[in-house]
């Protein structure tokens, strides 16, 4: 009865101390039962993988709280169970761990397993962003741009992009280009949209390529309600180990989200308790990128085009033809009046 009390208020400690926002700390140790426990979860033995992910926490590696973070909320071999995602969430984040932080903080903001509380959401995100984190300056200095969970304000914003973009993120490096290019911002300046669009193409992002000339599309499957739910489990497991794109794309599915289908939602669609493996991960590996040039584009292009050409040609002859009986029958009627004028 002793231990419990202590392990529960030492945990609520823990939990206050890095709900508070202070400086993520502790060594973060990468433990040799991660990859065995990876290896069972990508095999679909999930009831095993969480014996191991928690040997691995035990021995202090951050990856592995994440993990069971994610196992916990998506309940992947044990019941979903809100309150351990978010303390193990929160030991991931203490740790300095990218996703857990992330995780962490979308908790507070959807009050899954805890109260909600944008403000401690904001916290975390903050300190993150302090201790010079490229993806929480990006995602912070997004939020005050577009007036997300605090008051807008263009400065800081500019600030912590500026910030996140010289440290490589090439998504803060896009946020600014379209900030800069947007004529109804007062600093619009075009010289600065190109710069940071081309700082954004040189990162791989996408759009970025696109705008200077070039396509290059990455996708997920967004297929019926199963995939999804598989799409979200496998960006979160990227983003555990940091990786910018997955965080990014986590990001979206969290801050577009449409109104009534909150995180709740989508994780207990029928799907939480059963096995998705056969679903999921292969189907959107990264090998399975598609990357289409700018060449190839047009190509893709050209019969509907050439068919659209076809269609336009036969609409103006088919006027045009129109047009032509019209005036030989008003000439014909014109010459029959005058016809009947001479007979007078």
């Amino acid at each position: 009865m002793m231990v419990k009390m202590f392990k529960r208020s030492f945990g609520f400690a823990l939990l206050c101390f890095v709900a508070a926002g202070l400086p993520f700390i502790g060594n973060a140790k990468d433990s040799d039962y991660y990859n065995v426990a990876s290896e069972l979860y990508e095999n679909g033995d999930f009831a095993k993988a969480f014996k191991v992910f928690q040997k691995a926490a035990d021995e202090g590696d951050a990856r592995a709280d994440f993990e069971l973070g994610v196992m916990y909320l998506y309940g992947r071999g044990i019941p979903l169970d809100d309150e351990g995602a978010f303390n193990s969430f929160a030991k991931a984040a203490k740790k300095g761990n990218p996703g857990g932080i992330f995780m962490l903080g979308r908790m507070y903001i959807e009050g899954i397993g805890t109260a909600k509380d944008n403000d401690k959401a904001i916290d975390i995100y903050a300190k993150a962003a302090d201790a010079g984190k490229p993806f929480f300056q990006y995602l912070l200095g997004g939020y005050y741009a577009d007036g997300v969970l605090v008051s807008k304000d263009m400065d800081r914003a500019l600030a912590l992009l500026e910030k996140a973009a010289d440290g490589g993120s090439g998504y803060a490096a896009l946020k600014l280009a379209e900030i800069y290019e947007d004529e109804k911002f007062a600093g619009a300046d075009g010289e600065k949209a190109a710069k940071y669009y081309i700082m954004a193409a040189k990162a791989g992002i996408p759009k970025a390529i696109f705008k200077t000339g070039y396509v290059d599309d990455d996708s997920l499957n967004v297929g019926d309600d199963a995939e999804k739910e598989a799409d979200n489990v496998w960006i979160l497991r990227r983003s555990g180990e940091g990786d910018e794109k997955a965080l990014y794309e986590l990001a979206q599915v969290y801050n577009h989200i449409k109104a009534g289908k909150t995180f709740n939602w989508s994780r207990k669609n029928g799907v939480g308790n059963r096995d998705v493996s056969e679903l999921t991960l292969e189907k959107i590996s990264l090998d399975k990128i598609s990357k289409i040039n700018f060449d190839e584009l047009l190509q893709s292009a050209l019969i509907p085009l050439i068919v659209l050409n076809i269609l336009v040609i036969f609409i103006f002859s088919w006027f045009n033809i129109k047009h032509i009986k019209s005036i030989k029958r008003a000439e014909v009627k014109s010459k029959a009046k005058k016809g009947k004028g001479r007979g007078r």
